[in-house]
């Protein structure tokens, strides 16, 4: 499995986010055949995902919430016909 970490720092506890991976690179021609998102972070209100979609080379998901000061990790795990693949968005709401 494939793990790469990104870094957003300018999410506010009201503000809503889209945020995309653009898988293109590790794909390497093979197209995205699931994609699941996920949340970890401290107690609540957890940020909360909606939204989520794909396409053969992209994942995107809608982000809302968090409490101001925290960090959040954002998951975003894929499937081709062949692999798997897991990126990470380090998310702290300012």
């Amino acid at each position: 499995m494939n793990l790469t970490f990104h870094f957003v720092d300018h999410k506010t506890p009201e503000g809503n986010i889209v945020v995309p991976i653009d898988w293109t690179d590790w794909l390497n021609g093979a197209a995205i055949v699931s994609s699941v998102w996920s949340v970890e972070g401290p107690g609540s209100p957890l940020a909360t995902l909606s939204g989520e979609s794909f396409t053969d080379t992209a994942a995107s998901v809608y982000v809302a919430g968090g409490d101001q000061g925290r960090s959040y990790r954002i998951i975003n795990d894929i499937t081709t016909a062949t692999e798997s693949a897991r990126r990470v968005v380090l998310m702290r709401i300012r």
